[in-house]
């Protein structure tokens, strides 16, 4: 269940007991079975939601699920010149560096994939100079080979696709 089903869930719920709520009052139902039929009704949906939501991403957007485990990582490896793909610098400046305060020690620069992608190279000559970066795009690492960047792959992040790479001198 995505974050998007997650905010219509009560919504549904609560249609579902107006529903019957309206449907007992024109056929005159006893109190009793709306009472039954309510307690039923929300025990299928807390127990619908259990088993299909995951709480790990309620509060975090799967496609960013493992940003936060990349910027620790990150982080950990004391870089002098981090680099960050910019669809993590998103998350990262509106939320984690405001949010943690070792995150706020990171000073990355933000590389622009696409740029790379399609033969920039200003932005290859700006990753020469960095030490840590992480990447979302395989053709970064292509490109890199074919400007002649030595880096090692220390991790990968297989749900967001990210690579956590420490460029070579």
């Amino acid at each position: 269940m995505g974050r998007t089903a997650l905010q219509w869930f009560p919504i549904g719920v609560l249609i579902i007991f107006f529903f019957i709520n309206e449907t007992a009052n024109k056929i005159r139902l006893n109190k009793l079975w709306i009472s039954i039929s309510s307690v039923l009704i929300i025990i299928c949906a807390v127990t619908h939601f259990f088993s299909s939501a995951n709480l790990h991403y309620c509060f975090e957007y799967k496609a960013q699920g493992e940003s936060y485990h990349c910027l620790e990582d990150l982080y950990h490896m004391h870089p002098q010149h981090p680099a960050i793909h910019k669809w993590l610098a998103g998350v990262f400046i509106n939320y984690y560096k405001l949010t943690d305060k070792k995150m706020g020690r990171l000073t990355p620069f933000v590389i622009n994939e696409d740029e790379i992608k399609n033969g920039d190279t200003s932005q290859l000559n700006d990753l020469r100079k960095c030490d840590y970066i992480i990447i979302s795009y395989p053709t970064t690492l292509t490109c890199m080979e074919k400007q002649g960047i030595s880096f090692n792959v220390l991790k990968k992040y297989p749900l967001t696709n990210d690579e956590l790479i420490k460029i070579n001198p």
